[in-house]
């Protein structure tokens, strides 16, 4: 398949369309032959450099200067070895910086291209608001697509060997297979809702329910040591009045701690430890959105043969993280995914945002999922309730939390690492894991071979 540049048929009509159907609809979007010829001669650097030149040639010659060539990345060879295809090298992986023209830090040559030629292509239009070219759109999205998969390759692929090891993985994202699950253990305690909707936790120890205690907790803490200060008048011990509240309530949860964890990082890990897998993964999401929302100005929609070749080199990395190589640390994420979904995730307890009536709550399957051998145990003649999770703050045990990021250093590292991987930075949701939605993920970072 020929890619020379033609005066009627831009870069992407000649050298990407299968359909002659397609072709008939591209157009004249060069206004110099010169910058045409230098193309076709590969003098990108000179194209690139002109200003006389058309954004959607420059934004061509950047990508000849990425080394990326549209006949080789849709060829099904490229899923073979997309570094030899890309024309990556160690040494070039290696150069990084801040690119003036679109004032984007790079952590490649490549990148610095790709990112050029996205100026060229997108952003420039974005800024001067004024409408993208069809032929620009057309650049912008293969700039984008190389970015992702030459940037990640760069990155993870430490001797460019186009076959990803485990090994190699575990270096990038600093993850290591955790071993065993999160040990939930019961207390004495639950947590009762009265009709007047006051929170009560009750002390439940000893086998005769009239001796239990119980104290009110007005901002819905599970931990009773945290409620020592409240007046005295807030303690029941006479007749049953505290197991009385079970009979009557109309919410419980049984308390349930959260000792401790495996470990997913090496101790002492913060965020900028892994701002290598965090930064990736960040920027494909916004790559993505770039990507459908190319395809979408181009018209190439779900089913054309051109989209369905772009989503099959992306599939490479946006593979639905499923694998057997990585499942026991795959199955350690969806887990703390389960954790973090509903953990309180306040820092200290003068936020003011904290809000335990809601988080820190889990159902008795949500319990089950995070650790088999911790099942929910109602109060005797309650039908069903709910788990409150408290959390070790110290690493010989007996001191509690109700905020993660205040216990003990494997729990806290572990969910608070976790959290910056697994969830979108902007809305705070969990970041949902499925095949050719063009947003890499963690599990699929992990499953990249």
């Amino acid at each position: 398949m020929s890619s020379r540049f033609n005066k009627r048929l831009g870069f992407y009509c000649l050298g990407m369309l299968f359909a002659a159907a397609a072709a008939a609809g591209c157009e004249d979007t060069s206004a110099s032959d010169t910058c045409l010829d230098k193309l076709n001669n590969k003098k990108y650097a000179n194209v690139a450099g002109d200003s006389s030149c058309s954004t959607y040639e420059r934004g061509s010659a950047e990508l000849g200067l990425a080394k990326f060539e549209f006949s080789s990345f849709i060829s099904t060879d490229a899923l073979t070895n997309f570094p030899s295809t890309l024309g990556l090298t160690v040494s070039g992986c290696k150069i990084s910086g801040t690119d003036k023209l679109s004032s984007r830090s790079y952590f490649s040559e490549y990148h610095q291209h790709y990112l050029r030629s996205q100026y060229y292509t997108r952003w420039f239009y974005t800024e001067n608001n004024r409408t993208q070219p069809l032929f620009d759109a057309e650049i912008a999205l293969f700039a984008a697509a190389g970015e992702i998969i030459a940037q990640t390759y760069c990155e993870v692929d430490a001797n460019l060997n186009g076959a990803i090891s485990t090994t190699e993985i575990e270096d990038f994202t600093s993850i290591q297979v955790p071993s065993g699950s999160p040990s939930i253990t019961s207390t004495d305690y639950i947590m009762v809702v009265d009709g007047d909707s006051v929170a009560w936790l009750i002390d439940t120890s000893g086998d005769d329910p009239t001796s239990w205690l119980c104290r009110q907790s007005p901002d819905f803490s599970s931990v009773w040591s945290r409620l020592s200060s409240a007046s005295e008048s807030t303690i029941e011990t006479d007749n049953g009045t505290c197991a009385a509240l079970v009979a009557t309530a109309s919410e419980i949860s049984v308390v349930l701690s959260l000792a401790s964890m495996p470990r997913l990082f090496p101790a002492g890990s913060t965020v900028s430890d892994i701002e290598g897998p965090f930064n990736l993964i960040d920027s494909s999401l916004q790559k993505g959105e770039d990507i459908i929302q190319d395809l979408s100005t181009i018209g190439l929609e779900e089913g054309s043969q051109i989209r369905a070749a772009i989503e099959q080199q992306m599939l490479v990395l946006d593979n639905g993280g499923t694998c057997s190589s990585a499942e026991d640390t795959i199955n350690a994420l969806d887990t703390l995914a389960v954790i973090l979904e509903n953990a309180e995730p306040a820092e200290s307890y003068d936020d003011t945002s904290i809000d335990l009536e809601n988080n820190n709550l889990f159902t008795q399957e949500q319990i089950a999922s995070i650790s088999s051998d911790s099942p929910v145990s109602c109060p005797e003649d309650v039908s069903s309730c709910s788990a409150r999770l408290i959390y070790s703050d110290s690493d010989s045990g007996g001191d509690f939390t109700d905020l993660y990021m205040l216990a003990n250093d494997d729990i806290a590292e572990t969910l608070g690492l976790s959290d910056a991987l697994l969830f979108d930075p902007d809305s705070g949701l969990l970041r949902e894991t499925e095949a050719g939605d063009f947003d890499i993920t963690l599990a699929e970072l992990l499953c990249f071979q």
